[in-house]
C-alpha cells in the first residue's frame, strides 16, 4: 500500500515538473523563474474524471469498472506506480516488456 496522501504526491509531481521547466528556461535565457504549485489545485485535479463524466453527463459510462493494469505493483528491489488506461499506454508498456505474446491477444486489445 502506498504511504501519504494522493494530493501531496500529485502536488509535488507539479512542482517537481514546473521546476525542471524552470530550470530549463533559466538555462536557456539566463533569468530566473518563479514556481509556484498549489496543494489545493492538485486535489482538485483529481477529480478531473469524475468532473468531466457530470459535465459531459456521461452517464453511461462508468470508469471505475474498465479493466485497468497497474497499480502499485511489487519490484525486485521495492514498487512501483504504474497506470495503464490508454491504448497508446499499452503498447507502450508492451513494447517495454519486450511484446509478450499476451500482449497480442485479442482480448487484451482494448
Amino acid at each position: 500500500m502506498g504511504g501519504g496522501y494522493l494530493a501531496d504526491y500529485d502536488a509535488g509531481l507539479a512542482a517537481g515538473v514546473a521546476t525542471l521547466a524552470a530550470a530549463l528556461e533559466a538555462r536557456s535565457s539566463g533569468r530566473g523563474q518563479h514556481v509556484d504549485a498549489s496543494r489545493l489545485d492538485a486535489i482538485a485535479a483529481l477529480q478531473r474524471m469524475d468532473i468531466m463524466i457530470r459535465r459531459n453527463k456521461d452517464e453511461g459510462t462508468d470508469y471505475r469498472q474498465g479493466a485497468r493494469i497497474g497499480g502499485l505493483v511489487p519490484c525486485k528491489d521495492g514498487h512501483v506506480v504504474m497506470t495503464v488506461v490508454e491504448d497508446h499506454q499499452f503498447r507502450y508498456l508492451a513494447e517495454a516488456m519486450g511484446n509478450p505474446g499476451w500482449s497480442k491477444d485479442p482480448r487484451t486489445a482494448d
